[in-house]
């Protein structure tokens, strides 16, 4: 119903100041990944069931491997860059609405993996997936 050759176009029944409200929804929103990401990973280092279960700690939650748990934290701003050159390639390619849709889908994808991670090499690969969908959306937007 809302797609023309196979990509959304929902946004064409919306008026001009709709349309512009709803743009600066999304983008609010994908604001919010950049700062609540980083904030709830500040809080999941410092508990002793993660410190344990990703193996960078002793089980009373003392990090052992700091370097291990600065480059869980910080390999999501690798994710980020990667995600901006491919942003920009894809809005030109896809169109803004498209490819905001596909960086929003990577970064859910992301928080998910982030959430069954089960090991710090898992945690390192979901990190770097929520921050090229972080990274990609942002990029659509100017």
């Amino acid at each position: 119903m809302f797609t023309t050759m196979g990509y959304a176009t929902f946004y064409r029944v919306l008026s001009p100041r709709q349309l512009n409200v709803m743009i600066q929804a999304f983008s609010l929103v994908c604001i919010f990944f950049e700062g609540y990401d980083q904030g709830v990973m500040g809080g999941v280092n410092s508990s002793p069931r993660y410190v344990t279960e990703v193996g960078i700690g002793e089980p009373d939650g003392t990090v052992t491997n700091t370097t291990h748990q600065g480059g869980i934290v910080s390999i999501y701003y690798l994710g980020c860059i990667f995600g901006c050159f491919g942003g920009g390639w894809l809005a030109d390619r896809l169109g803004r609405i498209n490819g905001l849709l596909i960086g929003a889908f990577f970064a859910l994808v992301g928080g998910a993996l982030q959430a069954a991670a089960q090991s710090s090499d898992f945690m390192l690969v979901a990190r770097v997936v929520t921050g090229v969908g972080t990274g990609g959306m942002p990029a659509f937007h100017s």
